[in-house]
């Protein structure tokens, strides 16, 4: 008997075309035991109207009286599920036939994974959109304390009953990076979460995809979220110790290497406190951030990083040549 699964899409005015092209892509999966929870969020006439003359039994079509956001549009998706797994799909993004039958497959012999992801293809030019990720879950919960580290949202398959057991939700505080958060608390849980190396969506980029006051709101919960992780593990930096942090992850270089070290030396030394993190695993993934780092800014032709006593001391070949591949493959 195979496995039913829920796939959840919240919708709100998305461009006709894009949501017909993400909608077939659900309907023409290989894998057909599915239920298609299509959650409208207020949206005007052209959407609803649309929506509401789909004619598929494995649709349920649920709309929201006002406009809630996306996070409680998921939260009311996974209230409305009966799969033992749940998808994401956004409205305007496209999954691959097989996107469905390899995630199933994987997830359920799998059974130690809550989250199982993959990487994307841009949808206009088909590359490769890679992101880092850990197969170890002790460093992708230090990872964590430095951005969202955790598998692209629309890609995601979530094993439903570890959320339900967990009494596990998208946080309704936050109205975009809820996916920070929801792994966050997955993580916390010790639910695996797993990034595979073949892509089943492409993923659309919109020239104009949020507006500047979008954004803003964006880089405000992600760092609330951030701040609040790093506190859970006893890590109390200063304000301007943590905009230092929140920016050099984000590839805004301005500091010194002398101050990022020392912050990083404060990470270090105050997650010794921590239950949810391990120290040896903090030390670890400095050190690779570092590298990392570092070699980023030798592209822009900044070696202070190179040069620090720090990058002499964790220097590791294999390290090096792994990183240098990765920033190959996001030049490309």
């Amino acid at each position: 008997m195979e496995d039913l699964v829920s796939i959840i899409m919240p919708v709100y005015n998305v461009n006709l075309e894009y949501l017909k092209m993400s909608i077939d892509s659900i309907l023409e999966q290989t894998y057909q035991n599915f239920e298609f929870i299509i959650i409208d969020d207020s949206s005007d006439s052209f959407c609803s109207n649309y929506l509401t003359t789909l004619d598929d039994p494995r649709i349920k079509y649920h709309r929201n009286s006002v406009n809630l956001g996306v996070t409680k549009s998921l939260n009311i998706g996974i209230e409305l599920s009966k799969g033992n797994y749940i998808i994401r799909m956004d409205a305007d993004d496209y999954s691959f036939p097989n996107r469905l039958s390899s995630q199933i497959k994987y997830i359920s012999k799998n059974t130690a994974t809550a989250v199982c992801g993959s990487i994307v293809r841009d949808l206009e030019s088909n590359k490769i959109i890679y992101k880092y990720i850990t197969h170890n879950m002790d460093e992708l919960k230090v990872l964590m304390l430095f951005g969202n580290y955790g598998v692209p949202h629309p890609t995601a398959i979530i094993d439903r009953k570890f959320i339900v057991d967990n009494q596990i939700k998208y946080d309704d505080r936050f109205t975009s990076s809820q996916d920070y958060k929801f792994w966050i608390d997955i993580l916390l849980k010790d639910g695996a979460i797993i990034l595979k190396n073949k892509a089943i969506l492409k993923y659309r980029k919109h020239q104009n995809q949020i507006t500047s006051s979008g954004k803003n709101s964006q880089i405000l919960n992600k760092h609330v979220i951030m701040r609040e992780y790093q506190l859970l593990n006893s890590i109390e930096l200063s304000d301007s110790e943590f905009s230092v942090i929140a920016h050099f992850v984000e590839g805004d270089f301005k500091c010194s290497a002398k101050e990022l070290s020392n912050i990083l030396d404060k990470i270090l030394n105050e997650s010794k406190n921590s239950q949810y993190i391990k120290y040896n695993v903090v030390k670890r993934v400095i050190s690779r951030l570092w590298i990392f780092v570092a070699l980023y800014k030798i592209k822009q032709k900044k070696f202070d990083m190179i040069f620090h006593k720090r990058f002499l001391a964790i220097f590791n070949i294999r390290i090096i040549v792994k990183l240098f591949r990765y920033l190959k493959t996001k030049s490309r």
